[in-house]
Order: structure tokens, then sequence, then C-alpha cells
């Protein structure tokens, strides 16, 4: 397993390193840098490891300017001394949070982590599932979502939408589970086939077969009702409603 260390800490960066060659001897640390403008630059330039620890708080700045300057293409286990951050962390592609001082048991729990993705993907790299995309097709069919510190992959086919609540998207299925999904809403409309998903507002992507009916109401706006969530009322603006028309006769 290759693995990158991004710590300002020596220490930290010691200790860490003497645990991960206690799990496994074998393990193979490309490096370690101590602040986010360097590790921008490493990432930027060289192939994505296998997983990456990052500290949260840098010397420059916090770690999750990474992500905003450079695509952060590898799972990711956060480290802090502090749980500040602890939903933060998880709109990336945190696979886990370790606390400082680190212990060996919490660590191999999030490699075992790293492993089981691997396993979940078969013959296929984390880094391609991680992006969404399976090779030969123009668009998502498969995500990567997670709950708490589980991750879970889910196809396009199991989520009746895609909602967005206090900056965070979410993935809710027809089976009626709700998982949190690193992706904007744009960024998943994007890439979703859209013979089956429509973007009804500014808070919710819909599919096709999760609309039980719909009807017009004031305004010549539209009212969803769905086959998931029938409780739920969805809203399409009047400037929406045309285009949803032709969308849900297929033009």
């Amino acid at each position: 397993m290759q693995v990158i260390i991004i710590e300002d800490e020596p220490t930290a960066v010691k200790k860490l390193e003497d645990i991960l060659h206690e799990i496994s001897p074998g393990i193979d640390i490309l490096v370690t840098l101590p602040s986010a403008r360097e590790a921008i630059a490493w990432i930027s330039q060289n192939q994505a490891p296998d997983v990456g620890f990052f500290d949260i708080q840098l010397a420059d700045d916090l770690s999750f300017q990474i992500f905003e300057q450079c695509e952060v293409n590898f799972p990711v286990i956060f480290t802090t001394a502090y749980d500040n951050y602890l939903l933060k962390a998880f709109e990336y592609h945190s696979i886990h949070y370790l606390l400082k001082p680190l212990q060996k048991e919490k660590v191999k729990q999030a490699l075992r982590k790293v492993k089981d993705l691997k396993t979940i993907l078969l013959d296929q790299s984390v880094r391609e599932f991680l992006s969404g995309r399976k090779s030969g097709e123009n668009y998502t069919n498969r995500f990567l979502v997670r709950k708490g510190t589980d991750f879970i992959p889910l196809e396009s086919k199991d989520i009746a939408y895609f909602f967005t609540d206090h900056g965070l998207s979410f993935a809710h299925t027809f089976s009626g589970d709700t998982f949190m999904i690193d992706q904007s809403l744009s960024d998943l409309e994007a890439g979703l086939d859209r013979r089956s998903f429509f973007r009804a507002n500014r808070q919710y992507l819909i599919q096709f077969n999760a609309i039980l009916k719909f009807k017009s109401i004031e305004q010549s706006k539209i009212k969803l009702e769905l086959t998931s969530d029938q409780k739920k009322e969805i809203i399409i603006g009047k400037q929406t409603a045309v285009s949803f028309r032709q969308w849900i006769s297929g033009n």
C-alpha cells in the first residue's frame, strides 16, 4: 500500500510512520509534506497513492484548502487534535477521522476501510470508483456514499432522488435510506443520464421512477408526489415546468 502523509509536526510524522510500519512492515510511505502548498504541488504532479493521511491544521492553512486547489482522487484519512472539523472532513474524500494522539488500533481500522473499498470494487481501482464513472460510458451510474464513517456503494437505479441541506448533499434511496454524498447537485446533474434524472429545483434532483404523480398548482408551478416518500412535496417552478413536461414525456 502506498501512502502519503501531510503533517507539519515532526514528532507526529514519526509516530504515524512507526505505527504504519508496525501494522504493515511493507507499507510504502511515498512522501511526507508539512504544508498545504507543498501538498498541492506534489498531488498535482504525481500519481495518486492508495491513501493519504492529512493533518487538518497545517502551518500555512487548513488541509481542506488542498481539495480546493487540486484534484484529490484517492481516499483520505484526516488526523487532528480536535474534533471541531468532523462534519467538514466528511464533505471530502474522507474515509476516516482520527483524533490525536494516534492509536495503533484506530489506524489499523482506518486502513482496513481502504482495503474493504478495494474488495468492493473487485478489479477496479479506488480512484476510478471515487470518480463515479465507468469506462466506456458517458454518464455516472454508481456512487460511493456514506453514513457516519461507513462507505456504501450505490447504483443510480437505486437512488430515488438527491437533495441538498445546509450545504451538504445526500442521496435518498427507494428503500428509504439517506446517505451523504461528496458532490454538489450541479456536479451530480452534469454526470447523470438526463433521461433518468431531472433537476426539479435548487434542492432536488429526481429520478424518473421516483415520480408517482404530479399536478399543476398556482402560478403555473408543478407539485410532485414521490413513490418513495409520499409525504414530501417537491415544487417545480414556472420557468422549469415546461422543461419538466418535455422530460417526463421523453422529449
